[in-house]
C-alpha cells in the first residue's frame, strides 16, 4: 500500500538537495498510480500547439485591385477587308486547277475563291488581276495575306506586280451588357435609324460622321461596319454609347 505521507516527505527531501533549475521538464506522457488495481491519471499529456489554433487579433489587409473608373466596353476588330492588284490579266481556270484550296465556278461567281491558313483569310481573285482579301484581324495580317496570294499566283507563271493595297472596310463588334429598347431608339432617332424586325432583327443606324453603319440588337450587341480606320470605329462607338444608354431597358 502506498504511503502518501512518507512519499511526500521523501520527495521534499530529494528536491531540497537538488540545485535550483530555471527549466522544468514537462512530462509528455500521463502520470499514473495504482489505487486498488485501478489506474488514475494525475496529468494529461500536453500536445504541441498547432498553428491553425492560434487566432491573431491583428486585422488582415488584403490588397485589392482598383476598380476601373469607366465601365464602357471597347470595340474589337472582327474582320478587315482589303483590296490590291497583281498588275496583270489572270487565267482563272489555270489558277483553280493548279493552286491548292482554290475554287472556281464561273456560273455562280466570276472569281476564284482561294484560302490560306496563316493568316486565316479568304481571297477573291478576278480575271482583271484585282484581289479582295477578307477575314484578317489586323491591318498587317491583311497585307501579309495579300502578298501571300500574289506569291502563289506568281509561282503559277504569271508576271505579278503587287500594288495598290488598300484597307476598304473594318468590322468591329462590342457588347454593352444591357438590353436596348429598339422601338424607342427608332422613334427618337428616326432620321438615322431603320428598324423592321420582320425583315431583320437589328436596328440599322447610319451615322454621318464618321460615316459608318451600326447594327444594334436588343441583346446589347453592336456591330460597326464601313469604317476604314480603327479611330473611326472608336469614335462611332463613343457617340452611340450614350444614345443606347438612354434607351436601356
Amino acid at each position: 500500500m502506498f504511503n502518501y505521507k512518507q512519499g511526500s516527505q521523501s520527495y521534499c527531501n530529494d528536491y531540497s538537495q537538488q540545485p535550483m533549475s530555471m527549466s522544468l521538464d514537462i512530462p509528455q506522457s500521463p502520470l499514473t498510480t495504482q489505487h486498488d488495481g485501478e489506474e488514475s491519471t494525475f496529468a494529461e499529456s500536453r500536445q504541441p500547439l498547432m498553428p491553425h489554433s492560434i487566432q491573431s487579433t491583428i486585422p488582415l489587409y488584403v490588397a485589392q485591385t482598383p476598380k476601373s473608373t469607366s465601365n464602357i466596353p471597347t470595340p474589337i476588330i472582327q474582320n478587315i477587308v482589303s483590296t490590291c492588284t497583281v498588275g496583270t490579266t489572270l487565267d482563272l481556270k489555270k489558277i483553280a486547277m493548279h493552286a491548292r484550296n482554290a475554287e472556281y465556278n464561273p456560273k455562280r461567281f466570276s472569281a476564284v475563291v482561294m484560302r490560306i491558313r496563316e493568316p486565316r483569310t479568304t481571297a477573291l481573285i478576278f480575271n482583271s488581276g484585282k484581289m479582295v482579301v477578307t477575314g484578317a484581324k489586323s491591318e498587317d495580317a491583311s497585307r501579309l495575306a495579300a502578298r501571300k496570294y500574289a506569291r502563289i499566283i506568281q509561282k503559277l507563271g504569271f508576271n505579278v506586280r503587287f500594288s495598290d493595297f488598300k484597307i476598304q472596310n473594318l468590322v468591329g463588334s462590342v457588347d454593352v451588357h444591357f438590353a436596348i429598347h429598339l422601338e424607342g431608339l427608332s422613334v427618337g432617332h428616326s432620321q438615322f435609324s431603320s428598324y423592321e424586325p420582320e425583315l431583320f432583327p437589328g436596328l440599322i443606324y447610319r451615322m454621318v460622321k464618321p460615316r459608318v453603319v451600326l447594327l444594334i440588337f436588343v441583346s446589347g450587341k453592336i456591330v460597326i461596319t464601313g469604317a476604314k480606320t480603327r479611330e473611326a470605329i472608336s469614335e462611332a462607338f463613343n457617340q452611340i454609347y450614350p444614345i443606347v444608354r438612354s434607351f436601356k431597358k
